[in-house]
This record gives structure tokens, C-alpha cells and sequence, in this order.
């Protein structure tokens, strides 16, 4: 059950003509729509609409370039936004109380915080979300999905504290959930609403959308492509207007690829994780296999299930034949596998060395003369490698935070590469560069696979899969619901799967 509209002065939140630029590109164009008393209004758009941009500047992280927006009626000059992103922003080894009092404690007893009043204020916040765990846990004892619900509870109590919140926003905070847990965010946001205030859901998931939003503002390429009454729409018109693209024949099931007599080199049997589910998937040598689906679907665990085996709650994994184990990167990679992970500067390159030093890890066994480093050869290799990867830098010993994102991921994937993987496993390998720099890594990577490297490409873009993969799994809560073969003409096919409830191939 949607929730009741009811009437305030002013808006929750109204924006008008919100415009950001990062250097020359338009994150967000010209964007207006108003977010009513009592209504869940859903945004929506693909993977560098514009989304994460918007709510950055709407709760203060990003200042726009023009442009602004309201929230409440500001009789008080007082912002009452609540924001749930993501990534949580927890602190693991706190308790659920003290991660909800941070930055906000109210109760106080001279200087010292009134732990007695706050828990008293947290626990029936606790208790409309149906959380099965109190006040003094520790947040890293708790599952992911509950997790979001202490984030949920720490934005809720805000309200709490003084007047009810103007804002809730849901920034992608179902991302991690499935089932019950996701109903129950939703139920929060019908809760929050109920009060009168308003509720921004971002999320990537159609059928949130239609079961708990009361209208939707669909973004394409950081402008607004319209705001629609939700009630009078259904799946496949948001998805038109998501992807930009013709969805008639979207349910259409595609032939199955053709069977081939090559031995798989890479076999996950029934593989099952936190978040992928009795997976099972094969790649030969020489293929690219695209997995995608909706953010939240699954797929973004799958290539640390590969590179970390002893995170596998079950099923196996054989590469070549033989049981892929080990509890360590550097195991798997000694066996063969090389990953080029999401995280650039976090898990990839090493930003305070020199392009020599993030190429060179992996491979300086080859420049060395009687076990020294010959700095010489492998300046030299480094500079030659560089080249042959079309990285564009001052020099081997140039500081890597020097260099552009697409350069500095290009040199991840060398330095990768150079360590001649049998199976190459890419997630999101494009996240956060130019188009021409997206397509050289392409080309990369398809050269690796005609020369026999098994590729796994994940990425939650779909058309970037389609158009280069040979075959495309789409998963939606962890289990693969179909597989098609690449090719962009095969897009329309793979978006349906994604985030259409009940396309499915068997």
C-alpha cells in the first residue's frame, strides 16, 4: 500500500535548474522536479545518469554550479534530511547506538552524552523496523541487510530527536538486499512518508518502484527525461525511458549460444556466497563471458568469489581441471588468475609510486640480474610496456597520481596482463573514464582473449557487456535468470532480464 499525500506549506524538497560540471563533462543538466508531503518519489536512471551526482548535492557533499533547491518549508532555517547511501558509512567496530548518535547525540548530562535517554529514543525506532538485535551490539557482528537497517535507524532518529524529518532519501540503500529485508525498507520509506515527510527512493530496481513509489523522475545522460505518475505506468515504459530505448519485443528469449567441443578452463559448480546464489558458469579459452544485471543483483561478488575460493560457503571452482583453492590473492594469482578490481585507487594501483613501480610487482622476477634489480632493464621494459598499453604519461618514474583515471587503468590492466593470466577476470574495468579510453581498454582486453586468456567481464553496464562479450549471464538476487549471446544487437534482451520482473530464460 502506497502512501497518503498530505499537505504541507511547501515541499519536501524542490529542485530547480540544479547543473554540475566536473571539468568538461555535464554530470547533472538543467534538473527540476519537486518531491511532495507524503510521497515516495523513485529516481531513476542507468549507470552515469546523473543520480549519485544529484543527491550529493542535495545533501550538501557537492556545491552545483547553478541552479538550487529547498527542503521543508525552512521556517526554521533548519535542513531535516536523513540520508541512507550505499556504502552505509558504519563504523564496524561501534556499537548500533553509538553509530546512531554519532554526530548527533542529543541527550547530554553536562558534557557527557546521556547514553540512558538515547537508547530510549533508539529502541522504538528499533522495534517499527522489526530489528532482531538491541542497542549494544556491535555493528560488525550484524548481516549486511542489517547492516542498512541501523543506517535506516540512525537517519529515523534524527527525526525523532526534535521535528519529524522533511527528507528521507534512499540513496541505492536495497542495493544489498533481497526478499524481506528489501520489503522492509520500503516499508520504511511508506513510514517516514506516512509522518508527512517525503522520501527520495533511488534504486535500480523496477518493482521497488511500482510496489512503494508514488511517483518517479527518470534520469538519461544528467538531464530529466520526464516525472511520471507511477500508478500509470508500468515496467516496461520506465525501462524505455531509462535505457532510451525501443522495448516491444524486450521478452523475447534468444536462441542459446552454440555448443562448443573446447574443454571449459574455467567451472563454477553450484557456487554460493553472501550474495551469488548456486551459481554455475563455465569459460573456455579465448572467451568473453559478461556478467551483468541490476546494481545490487549479485554479480559484484562473484570475481572475489574466483580470487578468494575460501569464501565460497559452497560448491567448487576448477581451473584447468584442478580445485581452485586458497585463502589469498597471491594464491590464486600463482595458478593463474589475474583481476583488475572495481576499486582503482583502493585495491589497484599503489598511488604514491612511479608507473614503473605499479607495473613492475608482478613481473620484476624478469629484470632482475643476479637477483638484483637492473633499474636500466627495467626502466626500459617499463617504458616499452607503457607504449605497447597506449599509456600516456612523462615517464616510467612519473608519479602514478599523475595521470588520468583511464591511464592509471590502463596501467593496472598491464601490470596484470604482463603476468601472462590464464583467466582474466575484469570488474567494472571502464568505471570512471573517457569514451575513447573506454574503448582502447576494450580492445585490450579482446586482444588478450584472442590470445587465449579466458575473460570473466563484470560490470553493471549493460551495454558495455553486450558489445563486448561473447556471451552474456545476467543475474538478478544472486542466480543467473538468463544467458544470451553478446552483441549490442542482443542489449534490448539482456536490459529486459535485468531489471524486468519475471523475464527469464531457464
Amino acid at each position: 500500500m502506497k502512501s497518503p499525500v498530505t499537505s504541507r506549506s511547501a515541499p519536501p524538497l524542490s529542485v530547480r535548474g540544479l547543473t554540475k560540471s566536473f571539468g568538461s563533462t555535464r554530470a547533472v543538466r538543467d534538473v527540476s522536479f519537486d518531491v511532495r508531503s507524503g510521497e515516495v518519489h523513485a529516481l531513476l536512471g542507468h549507470n552515469g545518469s546523473g543520480k549519485s551526482t544529484l543527491v550529493k548535492m542535495i545533501s550538501g557533499l557537492v556545491r552545483p554550479d547553478s541552479g538550487g533547491f529547498n527542503v521543508g518549508s525552512g521556517a526554521d532555517e533548519v535542513l531535516r534530511i536523513g540520508v541512507v547511501h550505499q556504502d552505509l558509512a558504519l563504523c564496524a567496530d561501534a556499537t548500533v547506538l553509538e553509530n546512531c548518535c554519532m554526530g548527533d547525540a542529543v541527550a547530554r548530562r553536562g558534557p557527557f552524552v546521556d547514553w540512558d535517554r538515547e537508547r530510549r529514543t533508539l529502541l522504538p525506532i528499533l522495534d517499527s523496523l522489526a530489528a532482531h538485535f538491541g542497542p549494544s551490539t556491535m555493528v560488525r557482528d550484524l548481516s549486511p541487510a542489517n547492516q542498512a537497517v541501523v543506517a535506516i535507524a540512525r537517519a529515523l532518529k534524527r527525526g525523532a530527536t526534535g521535528a519529524p524529518l522533511d527528507l528521507l532519501i534512499l540513496d541505492e540503500a536495497t542495493a544489498r538486499l533481497r526478499g524481506t529485508d528489501a520489503d522492509m525498507v520500503l516499508a520504511t520509506a511508506r513510514r517516514v512518508a506516512a509522518q508527512g515527510g517525503g522520501v527520495l527512493l533511488v534504486t535500480h530496481h523496477m518493482s521497488e518502484v511500482l510496489s512503494a513509489a508514488d511517483r518517479a523522475t527518470v534520469l538519461a545522460s544528467g538531464a530529466v527525461v520526464d516525472t511520471v505518475e507511477v500508478s500509470s505506468t508500468d515496467e516496461e515504459q520506465l525501462l524505455r525511458m531509462v535505457s532510451g530505448r525501443d522495448v516491444t519485443a524486450l521478452r523475447r528469449t534468444p536462441p542459446p549460444p552454440k555448443a562448443t567441443d573446447q574443454a571449459p578452463l574455467l567451472v563454477l559448480d553450484r557456487v554460493t556466497g553472501e550474495q551469488v546464489h548456486d551459481l554455475s558458469l563455465e569459460i573456455r579459452a579465448g572467451e568473453i563471458l559478461g556478467v551483468t544485471g541490476a546494481t545490487g543483483a549479485g554479480f559484484e561478488e562473484l570475481p572475489y568469489l574466483i580470487t578468494r575460493p575460501d569464501r565460497c560457503h559452497d560448491g567448487t571452482i576448477h581451473l584447468g581441471g584442478v580445485l581452485l583453492r586458497g585463502r589469498t590473492y597471491s594464491e590464486t594469482r600463482s595458478r593463474g588468475v589475474g583481476v583488475v578490481p572495481a576499486d582503482r585507487l583502493i585495491n589497484g594501483v599503489y598511488v604514491a609510486a612511479s608507473v614503473r613501480e605499479n607495473l613492475s610487482p608482478v613481473v620484476r622476477r624478469h629484470n632482475r640480474v643476479l637477483g638484483l634489480v637492473a633499474n636500466p632493464k627495467e626502466r626500459s621494459w617499463a617504458r616499452r610496456t607503457a607504449s605497447a598499453f597506449q599509456v600516456r604519461t612523462a615517464g616510467p618514474d612519473a608519479p602514478i597520481g599523475s595521470l588520468s583515471g583511464g591511464n592509471q587503468q590502463k596501467v593496472l590492466l598491464a601490470r596484470v596482463l604482463e603476468d601472462r593470466p590464464k583467466v582474466l577476470i575484469l570488474h567494472e574495468p571502464t568505471q570512471g573514464v573517457d569514451e575513447p579510453t573506454r574503448r582502447a581498454l576494450i580492445e585490450i582486453v579482446r586482444g588478450a582473449a584472442r590470445a587465449g586468456t579466458a575473460v570473466l567481464y563484470v560490470s553493471c553496464d549493460v551495454d558495455e557487456v553486450a558489445g563486448a562479450a561473447d556471451r552474456v549471464l545476467v543475474l538478478r538476487d544472486g542466480r543467473c535468470v538468463h544467458e544470451s549471446p553478446g552483441g549490442l544487437d542482443r542489449a534490448d534482451a539482456i536490459y529486459a532480464a535485468s531489471y524486468l520482473t519475471g523475464t527469464t530464460t531457464p
